[in-house]
C-alpha cells in the first residue's frame, strides 16, 4: 500500500514489486497482499476510491455527526488516518472494491488478498466528529503505545 491507502503500491519502497510477483510465480509461489476493509478517506478528491464509492453512496452513514465533508459518513481512524467504512449489504459496493482489485492486479499479480480489519471498527472508542477531530498517535513511541509496540512476551532473544 501507498501510504496505507487501499488498491495502491508504494512504487518508492517497492519499485520492482511486479517482477518479485512473477518471480515468486516462476518459483510455484504465490503472493497474497492485505486489503483493508476501511476505505481512505484522506483525499477526498476526483478519482480516488473514496470517491467512487462515494458517488455510489456505499458507506456507512453516521447517526451521530452530519458533515458535508464526509457526505455523513462515519468516519473513523484505522489505517490510513481517516477513514470511512463500505456497507456491504449495499448491492454498488463492489463496483469501487472491483476497480480497485482490478486496478491493484495491474500492478501485482497477485494470487489472493487477505481483508484485514474485515469490520467497521478503529483506533477511537467511539465515532469520530469530522468537524473536532481528535487522532491517535499510532506510531508515535510513548507510553500509552509502548505496551502494544514492545509486549512483555518477547522472545529472550530479541
Amino acid at each position: 500500500m501507498d501510504n496505507y491507502v487501499d488498491f495502491t503500491v508504494n512504487k518508492t519502497a517497492f519499485p520492482t514489486l511486479a517482477a518479485f510477483s512473477d518471480y515468486l510465480h516462476s518459483r510455484h509461489q504465490r503472493i497474497i497482499p492485505i486489503i483493508d476493509a476501511a476505505i481512505s478517506a484522506e483525499n477526498i478528491s476526483a478519482g480516488t476510491y473514496y470517491d467512487i464509492g462515494n458517488k455510489d453512496d456505499i458507506f456507512i452513514k453516521s447517526t451521530l455527526y452530519h458533515n458535508e465533508t464526509y457526505n455523513n459518513n462515519l468516519v473513523n481512524q484505522v489505517w490510513p488516518k481517516v477513514s470511512v467504512f463500505v456497507d456491504w449489504f449495499n448491492n454498488k459496493s463492489t463496483n469501487m472494491w472491483f476497480t480497485g482489485l482490478n486496478e491493484l492486479y495491474k500492478e501485482l499479480h497477485y494470487d489472493g488478498i487477505w481483508i484485514d480489519m474485515n469490520e467497521p471498527w478503529g483506533f477511537q472508542t467511539a465515532e469520530i466528529d469530522p468537524a473536532n477531530p481528535h487522532w491517535v498517535p499510532v506510531s508515535a513511541e510513548n507510553e500509552a503505545t509502548k505496551r502494544y509496540h514492545h509486549p512483555r512476551f518477547l522472545l529472550s532473544n530479541e
